[in-house]
């Protein structure tokens, strides 16, 4: 359940009524993939394979800002952790690296995710925190793949988001993916003729 309100968004009930299905059962199945029939086999059936438009269109608008902040004097530390790594800055460009210099709460209607509400009854927020922003991209058939787009259809084309924090608090993960990001595969480099 977490899991599904953490990297798809669903709230609590959404979740548990789609592991649950009508509730008729203690016992949680899943159908085997098309064309697979191995006993083991699952798929969560309805997921999109790419998020919503208004999801890419604001995570656009969100990279973009981000890009920006990267070339100014807030985004040094990034450009000083990643020139440390051998990461010059035409890789830097061509891969849409940015960097948010704060902790940030969005509304996450304003993403087209569905409203979540907290335990003590207020509305929860996306959070997006400071860190290095690292995209991923689909291309025209929908499928994710790596930073081979032009920079002018990023805005549309972004699939997913991950945020690498400089220094996680204790408890929490390095990287966080963006709350409705694509969890499809990506593929880098892969497309060279």
């Amino acid at each position: 359940i977490h899991y599904l309100m953490d990297y798809r968004g669903m709230t609590y009930q959404e979740a548990r009524k789609l592991i649950m299905g009508n509730g008729n059962s203690n016992v949680t199945t899943f159908p085997s993939l098309p064309g697979k029939g191995s006993p083991g086999s699952c798929s969560l059936p309805g997921f999109p394979s790419l998020p919503t438009a208004q999801w890419r269109q604001t995570a656009g608008q969100f990279l973009n800002y981000c890009k920006n902040i990267l070339w100014t004097d807030g985004g040094a530390e990034a450009r000083e952790f990643l020139s440390g790594r051998g990461i010059d800055d035409s890789s830097i460009k061509a891969a849409g690296l940015g960097w948010n210099d704060r902790d940030t709460y969005d509304s996450r209607e304003r993403w087209g995710l569905p409203a979540v509400v907290k335990d003590n009854g207020k509305q929860a927020k996306l959070y997006l925190p400071r860190g290095l922003v690292i995209p991923c991209f689909a291309d025209d058939s929908g499928e994710a793949k790596d930073h081979h787009i032009p920079q002018d259809d990023w805005k549309d084309q972004v699939a997913r988001l991950r945020i690498r924090r400089p220094k996680p608090k204790e408890g929490e993960q390095r990287y966080h993916l963006v709350a409705g990001s694509s969890l499809e595969p990506m593929s880098w480099g892969l497309d060279h003729d």
